[in-house]
């Protein structure tokens, strides 16, 4: 079999051959590891399974390489066919980590007799999202200039320290603190498809402009903004 990094004019291709007197039981195996939670896995084969010799190319995927779960198999096809599937959080239950295995059996026949053929495997993955920054205004470092303005609400709490505060706007009296946080995306990670939450309640910008940024760095970063308003009534509550 060629392996390249990238498709090429006329690639190798993996063939299983049949026995005069043996079944044929043959697997390639491939191991996922993520930095984050799988969101989902996808696998795509070209392969050819001809019915002189009962040939079957088929895919399971597992997250302990132990208990295998079916996900799909080819058999019947002379010429070149795809064989494409796609495991979700179902069976990926929120693993960081999947294996893949391709499974190419025949019954015994004519020796030297080309049974499976595989011409491409094309695997695909993604992540599920997960914080890498928060602040519910426990500590210092997270409140700043804000502590003053700041009501104990320790049921807040997100980040387990058993501290958390909320901003009690009215006393602000229109004085802005939050100022910049720098947020860094985990190590060997990139920050991708960014989404910010925030939650209030009650809150109304009457007199001031309100505006939330953020932009990836480097020197003609983008910024987008998130939340603008201009000198107009506004009040909302809930989750947001």
């Amino acid at each position: 079999m060629k392996v390249t990094s990238a498709p090429e004019a006329n690639p190798g291709q993996l063939l299983t051959k049949v026995h005069s007197v043996d079944r044929v039981d043959s697997t390639l195996t491939y191991e996922i590891t993520s930095n984050a939670s799988l969101a989902f896995v996808t696998f795509e084969i070209e392969g050819s399974a001809p019915s002189g010799t009962n040939a079957r190319n088929s895919v399971l995927i597992s997250t302990d390489n132990i208990h295998w779960v079916p996900m799909g198999q080819q058999s019947g096809n002379t010429n070149i066919q795809t064989l494409e599937f796609t495991a979700a959080n179902n069976i990926l239950n929120g693993s960081n980590k999947a294996y893949v295995r391709v499974r190419m059996q025949n019954d015994d026949g004519a020796a030297g007799a080309i049974a499976n053929v595989l011409d491409s495997i094309k695997i695909t993955t993604g992540n599920v999202g997960h914080a890498i920054w928060w602040n519910d205004w426990g500590t210092a470092v997270q409140q700043r200039a804000w502590s003053e303005d700041l009501l104990d609400q320790p049921q807040e709490d997100i980040d387990n320290d058993g501290l958390a505060n909320i901003i009690h706007l009215p006393q602000t009296n229109g004085k802005s603190y939050w100022g910049i946080e720098k947020i860094e995306a985990p190590m060997g990670a990139l920050i991708d498809d960014m989404r910010i939450e925030w939650e209030v309640e009650t809150l109304k910008f009457l007199q001031h402009d309100g505006e939330l940024r953020f932009r990836r760095p480097g020197p003609l970063a983008e910024s987008k903004s998130v939340l603008r308003v201009k000198r107009v009534p506004l009040s909302f509550s809930g989750n947001h």
